[in-house]
């Protein structure tokens, strides 16, 4: 019995002194979760947002939370023109009509 205690004591000192690197590492696997996260991260942010027209009043259009009008840019994208239902964009030569979304379509009657 003595021997046995012994001998766990010196192997306790003996590992504390010669520093025994431990193979275990407690965050290898959320490490591998984190390195993913951060992947998926980046190709959300190289696609383009999509355009919501949600209203056209007195020749602006309202798109994704703020009002713009002929000329201005959008995301890359030039507004060329602005009717009753549709508004034009231009990127490049790329053209892009961007209609009024059907349930904000208001029409005021006198």
């Amino acid at each position: 019995m003595k021997s046995w205690l012994f001998l766990l004591v010196t192997s306790w000192l003996f590992g504390a002194v010669l520093d025994i690197p431990v193979e275990y590492d407690p965050f290898h696997k959320a490490s591998k979760i984190i390195q993913h996260s951060a992947k998926s991260h980046k190709r959300i942010s190289q696609t383009e947002k999509p355009l919501y027209l949600y209203a056209i009043f007195n020749n602006q259009a309202y798109i994704n939370g703020k009002f713009y009008t002929r000329g201005e840019q959008i995301d890359g994208y030039t507004l060329l023109s602005i009717k009753k239902n549709y508004i034009i964009l231009k990127k490049g030569e790329k053209i892009k009509i961007l209609p009024l979304l059907p349930k904000n379509i208001l029409e005021i009657r006198e």
